[in-house]
C-alpha cells in the first residue's frame, strides 16, 4: 500500500511533512519528492515509475503556488489519469474553487475534496483518509464487510471458541452509535487475541490515543473496525459459500 503526496515546495514544511509523518506513524508508505523539483529526465522517470505508478492513493495539496508551477500541475494530471475517484484526495489550501476551475486540473473539482486552513486540521483529514483506505481493503478483500455481518457469522457457528467473539460483538453493537471510544476499546481487545495483526501500525496508533485518553471519533473507530474485519478474514479464511470453516 502506497500513498503519493503531491505538493508545491512552498508547502513542504507547513503541510506536507505532517502528512508524511502521519502515514509513517501508522505504517503506510508515503511517497513524495524529497528535493525541490528542478527536474531532469532521470528524476522525472523515477517519480512516475516508483511514485505515481506504484501508488494506490494520492493526496494533492493545492495552494496558489501549486497552480502556478509546471511540475506539481503535471503530477496532479498524472494522478487524475491513474487513480479512481475514491482513491484521490485533493485538498485546497486557501484557494477558491474558481481559481482551480481556471486551471488545467479543473477536473479535480469533481472529486470529494476538503478545505484545510491550518495545520491543526491535518490529523483529522488524515484520519478520514485512513478510514477510506482501510474501508476499501474491506470492500475488495473481505467476505464479511460490517460488524453486523460478523455478528450473523458468529451466530451461525456452533464452535465453542467463537462464543466470546460473538458476545463481544453483540456488546459492541449494543453501544450507542456515538460511543466511539468504548466501541474502539472493545475492538482493540478482540484484535489482541489474534496471533498476527495486519495493519498493526494503525492499531498501535489508535491504541495509543485511547491510552492517552484522547477522544476517538467516527473515522478512527471505523478504521479499527476495518482492521478487525480484515484480520477476521485472514484468521479463518472465510469464503462466500462456506461459513462452516469455524467449526
Amino acid at each position: 500500500m502506497q500513498v503519493f503526496l503531491s505538493f508545491s515546495g512552498a508547502k513542504r514544511e507547513e503541510y506536507a511533512i505532517h502528512f508524511l509523518n502521519y502515514f509513517s506513524k501508522v505504517g503506510l508508505k508515503c511517497w513524495y519528492d524529497h528535493e525541490e523539483l528542478f527536474i531532469g529526465d532521470q528524476l522525472y522517470a523515477t517519480i512516475i515509475s516508483e511514485g505515481i505508478n506504484k501508488s494506490n492513493y494520492g493526496i494533492i495539496l493545492i495552494d496558489k503556488s501549486f497552480l502556478e508551477r509546471h511540475w506539481p500541475m503535471e503530477e496532479a494530471e498524472l494522478l487524475i489519469r491513474k487513480l479512481e475517484y475514491n482513491a484521490l484526495f485533493p485538498l485546497l489550501l486557501n484557494v477558491t474553487k474558481d481559481e482551480v476551475a481556471k486551471s488545467k486540473i479543473k477536473k479535480i473539482l469533481e472529486y470529494k475534496y476538503q478545505f484545510i486552513f491550518k495545520k491543526e486540521d491535518i490529523e483529522h483529514v488524515c484520519d478520514q483518509i485512513l478510514n477510506r483506505i482501510l474501508h476499501d481493503v474491506v470492500l475488495s478483500e473481505c467476505t464479511i464487510k460490517s460488524i453486523e455481518e460478523a455478528i450473523r457469522f458468529f451466530d451461525t457457528s456452533h464452535a465453542f471458541r467463537c462464543i466470546d467473539y460473538r458476545n463481544a460483538l453483540h456488546m459492541i453493537n449494543s453501544f450507542d452509535t456515538t460511543q466511539y471510544t468504548n466501541k474502539t476499546i472493545a475492538i482493540i481487545c478482540l484484535l489482541n487475541t489474534f496471533t498476527e495483526i495486519e495493519y498493526s501500525g494503525v492499531l498501535r496508533y489508535i491504541s495509543y490515543k485511547v491510552f492517552e485518553k484522547q477522544v476517538i471519533g467516527f473515522d478512527l473507530y471505523k478504521a479499527a473496525e476495518s482492521i478487525f474485519l480484515i484480520n477476521l478474514q485472514r484468521k479463518w479464511s472465510i469464503s462466500d459459500c462456506n461459513y462452516s470453516t469455524l467449526d
